[in-house]
């Protein structure tokens, strides 16, 4: 959804798309060569900026389903 995806700098949205596909936070800082404590800051911002308590409503507000 636009609006959702506005209020996420480009870094975190990389990281929240990456969460709502199933991936842990471990596996996302492997990934994309981060500090998994970078990583649960950005999933936080995430959750934070979308109103997601998990990755579930998390992926679903990044598809517009909700």
């Amino acid at each position: 959804t636009p609006l959702l995806t506005l209020e996420l700098s480009p870094a975190v949205l990389v990281v929240a798309k990456l969460r709502a596909s199933g991936l842990n936070a471990a596996e996302i800082a492997a990934m994309l060569r981060k500090s998994p404590n970078t990583v649960k800051v950005q999933i936080s911002k995430a959750y934070e900026a979308t109103g997601s308590r998990n990755s579930v409503e998390l992926m679903r507000k990044l598809r517009g389903k909700v």
